[in-house]
């Protein structure tokens, strides 16, 4: 728009003032607005390049890499917590197992481990019981012998012990010498 296009259609010098001022601040607007969006253009253009500079292929590898690694670990923890797991079942399942000596307990129960037994959902080993009974048949020397508990023969007159003798009319080392020869003895 100019001045002789309002002139044209007959407006005074002070209308056409007026409208070309409005114009004029309508313009700046418009141009300021549009160079904002210049400025937002520029400055995605300037994201996108940088963007573009990004290896997504090595961004992908790292990320499988990293997932991988996280896999491997994960699952390597709960195998070592699964062993600890079950080596403290069975030492708990030994415990009531007596061996004649911490050598040959420690070989059995090594022979144990190898055969790698189902931990049952109920915290059992399958086939466990089966596995010593079996090695009690078969190699009882393995195994603590039960001390032979001393038998007490009644005398006369109530006294438990051989000889007639009641324990408090024993001397000292006669009552020490029993008990040496009794250790289950209850006083």
């Amino acid at each position: 728009m100019n001045r002789a296009f309002l002139e044209a259609y007959g407006l005074d010098k002070e209308t056409v003032d007026a409208i070309m001022a409005e114009h004029g601040r309508s313009i700046e607007k418009q141009k300021r607005v549009a160079e904002s969006y210049r400025t937002e253009l520029d400055q995605t253009q300037e994201k996108l390049a940088e963007l573009s500079k990004v290896d997504v292929t090595g961004l992908q590898q790292q990320l499988t890499d990293l997932q991988s690694k996280y896999d491997t670990e994960t699952k390597s923890l709960s195998d070592q917590l699964l062993t600890k797991d079950t080596e403290y079942k069975a030492r708990d399942f030994f415990g009531q197992y007596q061996f004649a000596s911490e050598r040959v307990k420690n070989s059995v129960f090594a022979d144990f481990m190898a055969k790698q037994f189902e931990l049952t959902p109920e915290g059992t080993f399958a086939g466990a019981e089966e596995f010593m009974t079996e090695l009690q048949e078969k190699e009882p020397d393995i195994f603590a012998q039960a001390q032979n508990q001393p038998t007490l023969v009644k005398g006369g007159g109530g006294n438990p012990n051989p000889g007639g003798v009641k324990f408090e009319e024993m001397t000292y080392s006669e009552q020490v010498a029993f008990l040496t020869a009794n250790p289950n003895y209850k006083l």
